[in-house]
Order: C-alpha cells, then structure tokens, then sequence
C-alpha cells in the first residue's frame, strides 16, 4: 500500500482548508452584522433618549424665560404705579402742572405701525412721554427719543403741544443717566423710598 500523497489529495486539503476558513469567514461576518444591528439599535434608542432629555431641558428653559419675562413685567409694572402718582410733584417743581395722567397709551396707524406710550402727563400745553424700565439703558433712551420724534405723527392732538421727555428706572446703569440729561431728558430715579428728578435745578429740557 502507497502513502505517496497525490496531486488529488493535495487540491481536497486546499479545497477542504478553503471552505472551512470560507465557513469561518462567513460566520465571523454574520456575528458583525448582528453586533451592527445590536450597535444601531442601542444607538438609535441613545438618539431617542437625547431627543427626550434635551426636549425637557428645552421646556425647562423655556418655562423659567417666561417665568423671568413675567417677573420683568410685574416688575416694570411696580415701577409705573410709583412713578404715575409723583408725576403731579415731580413736574410741577419745574413749572410744568401736571393735569391728567394716562397709562399704557397706545396708537396705531393706517399702515401697521404701533406706538406705546408708558406714562403720559399732559396740561394745557404740555405732553411729558415718561418711559419707565425696572433697569434703564443707554438703548432705552435712544429708542425713547425715537419715540418722542415720531409721537405728534402718532398722536396727532398733540400737534400744538410741546412735547418733553422722562426716563425712569429703579436701577439705571452707569453713566445712563448722564446721557439721557445729555438728550435733554429728565431722569427719574429712586430716592429712598419714592422717585425723584435726578436732573439739576436749572436743568433745560429738550422739546419735539
């Protein structure tokens, strides 16, 4: 009996290597794609997860902005109800009597534009437009003056008034109130426990 190994018995060992390392080969690549399938899938459920995390904090935050923005305007609020009834002391110290007082005035014109007018103090002759912030900016005394350029247009029974501005804030930030007095703005801020005119007594204020 041969033991001579033969060219056919060399080509079934390559052929039987190849196929088993095939099998092997095809079985390590099924065990990736499940791990593929498992990683998406963990992966997927993460995203969802992170969806639903970040939607709460997204509410969260929202909820505390509308929280602040409500405080913001309970607190401007305070604010207008102590300035509105010294309006009378404040002004008529300058030789400006203050007959009627109105609040939150607003007009609108034929082509949409809006303006508000947070406290207005009027006599015969007189309209003081009085915007009041719980913490006053350089930024609210230029839209005020915007404001106080455009007020005839927007009120036009004011047309032969002569028109003068105030600023108030319980907080007012460094060097605003120099620069409304600047404008030929009156400043009213707090003293104690009311609201004063931060302006000197020979203070000449700006008309439109």
């Amino acid at each position: 009996m041969s033991d001579a190994v033969t060219l056919d018995d060399v080509l079934k060992i390559i052929h039987d290597s190849t196929a088993a390392s095939d099998k092997i080969f095809a079985q390590r690549m099924l065990e990736i794609d499940k791990a593929m399938v498992r990683s998406e899938r963990e992966w997927e459920k993460a995203m969802v997860r992170s969806e639903r995390e970040w939607e709460k904090v997204t509410q969260n935050v929202n909820k505390v902005s509308q929280d602040i923005g409500r405080l913001g305007n309970k607190w401007g609020e305070f604010v207008e109800n102590m300035v509105a009834p010294a309006c009378n002391r404040l002004f008529s110290a300058r030789n400006i009597p203050v007959h009627q007082i109105f609040q939150k005035v607003k007009s609108r014109l034929n082509d949409g534009r809006n303006m508000e007018v947070d406290i207005l103090a009027v006599n015969a002759d007189n309209a003081v437009l009085i915007e009041v912030k719980s913490t006053l900016t350089v930024e609210n005394v230029q839209d005020h003056i915007e404001r106080l350029q455009q007020f005839k247009l927007f009120f036009p029974q004011y047309a032969s008034y002569r028109v003068l501005g105030a600023v108030a804030g319980m907080t007012i930030g460094g060097g605003v109130d120099s620069f409304a007095r600047k404008q030929g703005l009156f400043v009213i801020a707090q003293s104690g426990g009311i609201v004063d005119l931060a302006n000197e007594p020979n203070f000449e204020p700006s008309s439109w």
